[in-house]
């Protein structure tokens, strides 16, 4: 008669309880710790609220609760939990003598694996439903009644639970050193996230406009610890009537990760069955990975080292030279890392044999080759400019600057054209760090969800000002037309704002002391007289000049032509003072919301302070009107300012 296979072992189980239980107990304290008394200390500090009503003390406590229920729900505890319980129940896999006596008893493979996987989980699932089920009983005790925050916030916690679970005991497998299991497990964490940001700044150093800034792919999805703090919790917004709203987020995320666990959970199975006892010590245990990890160090020294020295000289050399520079350094940190990693794997110093120098040699030529490509723009990344029927949105200048206008968004396409054709130009312009130039990015949103930025230092010497087909000319002009200059200094609902006063900064010259600030204060039907007329100077093009000395710096050719007072206008707008950038901004927060506090949301009030120059004539004849100069001379040029300040401040 056959006997029964069994894939469970009371007798392990019960020795893991017995041996592991500072484990599972610690982890019992933290989460009696984190519900029941953080949900009971939550609602009792409420009460310390005064002047509030006793619907809006039941609305804060809510909120108090739900926000305990956000920390729940963080993957962040779990993460590092998961990892010491995988080392504690697989510990005598990474050591010769208790492997061996362990794999010499009579039982299967299969029912060690899973007696252990077992028992690590439940270390960690039974306490946390312990401490789940005292936390209701909290709740109907202190009278919170919004329990279903608390039981999400139990699921997430469950579904986190065994995937960082499954991936720890994963890593586990890999490699038959203890210590260098946490290594692993959180540079397999991060490493995504890690290599997008290098590649961005290597690239940045090889690839002109291409800004190491860029966002986040979709790849994120990588570096589960990352991804789930970002992408999971229960944000918390204000609502008009006083009271907060909750969304919860991310559940398909952490069912998505849930399932991945059980795919993790058959690739560990099938590495236990295959691994060799003899393999305890080694720092990958299967012989197969060894050349992936030789690779994958390889590669990540070459890149980092390619980065710290592109960064080191970025900007102070030619493009040119700057990228001879990034791939010799790649290549020469590359391959001492590359015998750095050999003798992890070999456990000692001489690895420098010929069929390793044959291998790095092969290795060497093909990162040459990858940074040839980029270099001569052989995957289209410096060209590569939108459609205009691609594009949902664009904005300039580090989002001062918003386009959703076809025209504008075609014009913004062009000047990309012409930019990337100059190239060659521009990188021997802005190598002369004595030159002129403007740092601006151009950042388009695509219809798809995908964002594409790009970042140009442009030459913007005086001849390339007064050039209008120059690029910065281009770029200024859009930059001036009135609708698009009116929405970035007063907001997208500039024509329903309701003035409520402000001020003019000016100064007074006391000897001794400088420029001291007397500022003028004027009330709102003046301010709305001011306001006006500003307006008005924008639709003509009066601030031009204005435009082009904020571009290019205090020590410009304009500096007599710009007053260094600024005129303060305190704006009211029912539906909210938004900037153009802030929708920009707030594409960034639904993509990645930060749920652990407030989402955005828009005041109704603000300050604009508005810089003018010698041709806002409107401007200037309204101030005069509502008394607060009397004469343009009472206004100080920043040539004025910057003379006087060298005069009795720095002259002996």
């Amino acid at each position: 008669m056959q006997s029964k296979i069994s894939y469970f072992n009371k007798t392990i189980f019960k020795k893991n309880i017995t041996h592991y239980w500072p484990i599972w107990f610690g982890y019992l304290l933290v989460c009696l710790f984190e519900i029941p008394f953080g949900i009971y200390v939550s609602s009792r500090d409420v009460f310390y609220y005064t002047g509030l009503t006793p619907e809006e003390l039941i609305e804060e406590r809510t909120r108090s609760f739900v926000g305990l229920a956000n920390s729940v729900m963080s993957p962040v505890l779990v993460f590092v939990v998961a990892l010491i319980v995988a080392m504690a129940m697989f510990s005598y896999l990474h050591n010769s003598k208790s492997a061996n006596m362990i794999h010499s008893l009579p039982v299967r493979r299969e029912e060690l694996f899973f007696t252990n996987y077992i028992s690590g989980l439940l270390f960690m699932a039974v306490p946390q439903t312990v401490a789940t089920l005292i936390g209701v009983f909290v709740c109907a005790a202190v009278g919170i009644t919004e329990l279903q925050y608390l039981m999400i916030a139990f699921l997430y916690s469950l579904g986190n639970m065994a995937f960082f679970y499954s991936f720890a005991v994963f890593v586990g497998m890999l490699t038959g050193q203890l210590l260098a299991l946490p290594v692993y497990y959180f540079i397999l964490n991060f490493l995504e996230i890690m290599m997008e940001a290098i590649v961005k700044v290597v690239m940045s150093g090889i690839c002109f406009g291409v800004d190491g800034m860029d966002q986040l792919s979709r790849l994120l999805v990588l570096s589960p610890i990352y991804f789930l703090t970002e992408k999971t919790g229960i944000r918390v917004s204000c609502l008009d009537d006083g009271g907060y709203g909750y969304e919860v987020m991310g559940g398909k995320y952490v069912l998505a990760y849930f399932l991945v666990s059980f795919v993790l959970l058959a690739l560990s199975l099938f590495a236990y069955k295959k691994r060799k006892i003899e393999s305890a010590g080694d720092m990958i245990s299967i012989c197969w990975l060894k050349p992936v990890f030789r690779w994958c160090v390889t590669v990540c020294g070459a890149l980092i080292g390619g980065m710290i020295f592109g960064q080191i000289f970025q900007g102070t050399v030619s493009g040119s030279r700057e990228f001879v520079i990034i791939l010799v350094s790649a290549i020469l940190i590359g391959a001492v890392s590359f015998f750095i990693a050999e003798m992890f794997l070999e456990k000692k110093f001489k690895v420098f044999k010929k069929k390793r120098f044959y291998e790095l040699g092969i290795g060497s030529v093909m990162i040459v080759a990858a940074f040839l490509l980029l270099e001569f723009d052989a995957f289209g990344i410096e060209s590569r400019t939108p459609d205009v029927s691609e594009v949902e949105m664009a904005s300039l200048d580090y989002s001062s600057l918003l386009l959703t206008d076809e025209d504008d968004i075609q014009e913004l396409i062009d000047i990309h054209k012409e930019i990337v054709s100059h190239k060659k130009e521009i990188e021997a312009y802005t190598a002369d760090r004595t030159n002129d130039s403007y740092g601006t990015s151009i950042v388009y949103k695509l219809k798809d969800g995908s964002k594409l930025c790009r970042y140009y230092n442009l030459p913007s010497a005086k001849e390339y000002l007064d050039d209008a087909d120059s690029e910065m000319s281009r770029i200024l002009a859009l930059m001036g037309k009135p609708e698009n200059m009116l929405k970035s200094q007063f907001g997208v609902y500039y024509n329903e704002n309701v003035l409520q006063g402000g001020y003019l900064a000016t100064f007074s010259w006391d000897g001794s002391m400088g420029a001291q600030e007397n500022d003028i204060t004027f009330d709102k039907d003046n301010a709305a007289i001011i306001y006006e007329a500003v307006k008005k100077d924008i639709e003509e093009g009066n601030f031009d000049d204005v435009l082009q000395f904020q571009h290019i710096g205090n020590g410009s050719f304009l500096n007599d032509e710009v007053y260094v007072n600024t005129v303060c206008l305190e704006l009211y707008n029912k539906k909210g003072v938004r900037y153009p950038y802030s929708i920009m901004e707030q594409e960034e927060e639904d993509a990645y919301p930060y749920t652990g506090n407030y989402a955005r949301y828009y005041s109704n009030e603000d300050y604009s302070y508005v810089t003018i120059g010698r041709k806002c004539k409107y401007t200037i004849a309204a101030l005069k009107e509502v008394g607060v100069i009397t004469d343009e001379s009472d206004l100080v040029t920043y040539q004025e300012y910057d003379l006087y300040d060298q005069e009795n401040n720095y002259t002996d």
